[in-house]
């Protein structure tokens, strides 16, 4: 016969999915943790725990060609594996709030993310960080003024979040000819 306490937890697990209900069965207690994917055939996405994947830097503010001409379209993303495993982010979410708002689904990735590693989604081929970038996402574009973004895996767990789509993106530090932000 089960307490009352348990009827409500399972209750509970069954009209919410409740993060209790992924650490510790009501019905026998035994221990259970969340289901991952690994790393399948194909180019099969992986999922991760909350914070396994951060996202480093993100670059809104564009970048200058060699002849001085300012490119603002010209910008990225990076992310570090923090996990002990390689991660596999094919068709994991990059959704985008702010001065922009929009939603890019990552193309298949034929490499995992080694443990320790860098990834870069870069916005353009032919500007300044094409030669470093893992990938290119020809929608990848940024506001200036607002820039919130959040990485989600394939199954749309949040990963890692950045920015604020609700105070002014500051790059930090002050123009050295005197000129200092409002």
């Amino acid at each position: 016969m089960r307490s009352k306490h348990t009827a409500w937890v399972t209750l509970a697990c069954l009209a919410w999915a409740t993060p209790a209900c992924d650490a510790q069965s009501p019905i026998n207690g035994e221990r259970r943790s969340p289901q991952y994917r690994v790393i399948g055939e194909d180019g099969e996405p992986t999922s991760s725990e909350r914070g396994n994947v951060m996202i480093t830097e993100i670059n809104f503010g564009g970048s200058v060609r060699d002849d001085g001409t300012y490119d603002p379209d010209d910008v990225f993303v990076e992310l570090r594996n923090m996990n002990p495993r390689p991660i596999n982010i094919s068709r994991w979410h990059l959704i985008l709030e702010g001065d922009v708002v929009r939603t890019i689904v990552l193309p298949t990735i034929e490499e995992p993310i080694q443990p320790n590693d860098f990834f870069v989604m870069a916005a353009k081929d032919d500007g300044a960080f094409a030669d470093v970038a893992d990938v290119i996402l020809d929608d990848l574009e940024f506001g200036n003024t607002y820039v919130h973004i959040e990485l989600r895996d394939a199954d749309l767990r949040l990963q890692e979040g950045a920015g604020s789509d609700s105070k002014r993106a500051f790059a930090g530090g002050y123009d050295i000819r005197g000129f200092a932000p409002p």
